[in-house]
């Protein structure tokens, strides 16, 4: 039998947030090596769909977001090695929303959308040159499940909608500088000051590899029922 760990899609997960809780400020990470410190901040709601699944969501107003403090996150760090990330979303609303922050102006990496089209972005930060990001198709939507995930490796990073490769304009990106002094964010940027995430979100992950377009597919094809898509 196939179980959590021999899944290949599973492999190498550093985070991942189930959302099982259903009610509280804090959410267990079922990945290695088990963040017990995702605090949930402002007020964001639990729900459950028809199907029991639970989700959070997330409200501009309040603000809400996720935090995992610095000294907890250093798996999310990530400077020379390979590394992915994906969530199932559900917008509100558009507008400049980070999904998942661990970076400062000049260190680090995030993952997010702009305003403008909408397109997912993926950016990674160092202290001399300006940052390099990689967009996504201008096809996100609002009030609809989608599943949203990105790769980095080396130079090279890929944005994906629904198990698709949607990268439009690829960048050349360069090693993030060290993050370790910053928090891990979901719902919003860096000191939780702006960029806010507006609408539902079921289980962020973090992998300490570069998923193949085919896992991406994997996973999307294996959830997508949750959600009736």
């Amino acid at each position: 039998m196939i179980g959590y760990d021999n899944w290949r899609p599973n492999q190498a997960l550093v985070l991942d947030l189930q959302f099982r809780e259903t009610t509280g400020t804090n959410t267990k990470d079922f990945a290695k090596p088990y963040h017990d410190s995702a605090t949930l901040v402002g007020t964001p709601t639990w729900a459950v769909l028809g199907n029991d699944l639970s989700y959070l969501s997330f409200n501009l107003a309040n603000p809400d977001r996720i935090v995992i403090a610095a000294a907890a996150s250093t798996a999310l760090n990530f400077t020379t090695s390979s590394f992915s990330g994906a969530a199932w979303v559900h917008p509100d609303a558009y507008g400049n929303r980070w999904f998942m922050d661990k970076s400062s102006a000049t260190a680090g990496w995030s993952f997010w959308v702009s305003t403008s089209a909408p397109y997912l972005a993926f950016t990674t930060y160092n202290a001399g040159p300006a940052s390099q990001t990689t967009y996504g198709g201008s096809n996100l939507l609002t009030g609809a499940w989608q599943f949203i995930g990105f790769t980095r490796s080396g130079a090279n990073a890929h944005i994906y909608l629904n198990g698709q490769d949607t990268t439009v304009t690829p960048a050349t990106h360069i090693n993030p500088a060290t993050a370790a002094a910053i928090d891990f964010y979901i719902g919003t940027v860096v000191g939780a000051g702006a960029g806010y995430y507006d609408g539902r979100m079921w289980r962020p992950r973090v992998w300490k590899r570069e998923l193949a377009a085919w896992e991406m597919l994997a996973v999307y094809e294996v959830e997508r029922e949750l959600f009736g898509v």
